[in-house]
């Protein structure tokens, strides 16, 4: 018999949080360089686009490299000039320094929080992070929506390790078999939950990896229905 889905792990950065774009928008203006929000998103899509390319390329690095092939990217879409790019930088490091940086979350992020508690779903997160993920959701508005939060800083466990993964079921008290796990970089979040024998969900909002082994989702608004079909299944 098909074990019972109890817990639900979810990436932060990403997934459930999103950075600012005002820390780039605002300083690239101060500088003759404006943008509006739909330049951004398209943007944030190139950079996106070049961190799957060169993950599927077989290249491995921690968060801060992807990190920086990221907002390379993105600034080079933006027309970012030399001079602005200090301005960029120093605000994010600011915003950063402030845990301010990840404060958006999508729209029908909280709802579908919401449902999944009402379901009886424990909540978890599981994040590579720099120990202060726990602030990054109270300042995005999602204290206290989890029953746990698993830094790696804190712990000294990255994903894909999958030991952070057991971690993470040993406070839900599950077994891997009755947890899933959502996040957006396949190599990292699918790959280290199915190494630890948790199903995972490719949270993937512009249809980048069509062709993952894996289910996937374009919003967390979908997500309480995905985990009613797999129980289903």
């Amino acid at each position: 018999m098909k074990p019972p889905l109890r817990a639900i792990f979810l990436d932060a950065g990403g997934t459930l949080i999103h950075m600012d774009p005002a820390c780039i928008l605002a300083p690239l203006a101060e500088h003759g360089i404006r943008r509006d929000q739909a330049a951004y998103q398209r943007a944030d899509l190139a950079a996106r686009r070049a961190v799957v390319a060169w993950l599927a390329a077989g290249n491995r690095g921690g968060e801060l490299t992807r990190w920086q092939l990221f907002a390379r990217t993105l600034l080079q879409s933006l027309g970012c000039t030399p001079e602005a790019e200090v301005a960029v930088r120093a605000v994010v490091g600011a915003r950063h320094a402030a845990a301010t940086l990840w404060t958006h979350t999508a729209a029908g992020t909280r709802a579908a929080l919401q449902r999944l508690r009402a379901a009886g779903y424990i909540l978890g997160v599981v994040s590579n992070a720099d120990g202060r993920v726990v602030t990054f959701l109270e300042h995005a508005g999602l204290g206290g929506a989890f029953d746990f939060v698993i830094d790696s800083a804190a712990v000294g466990l990255e994903k894909p390790d999958p030991r952070i993964f057991d971690l993470a079921c040993e406070h839900a008290g599950v077994r891997p078999a009755e947890a899933v796990h959502v996040g957006d970089v396949y190599e990292i979040d699918v790959l280290g939950a199915r190494a630890a024998g948790v199903t995972p969900i490719l949270f993937d909002p512009d249809d980048l990896l069509p062709h993952a082994d894996c289910a996937r989702i374009r919003s967390l608004a979908e997500l309480p229905d995905r985990l009613a079909a797999l129980v289903a299944a």
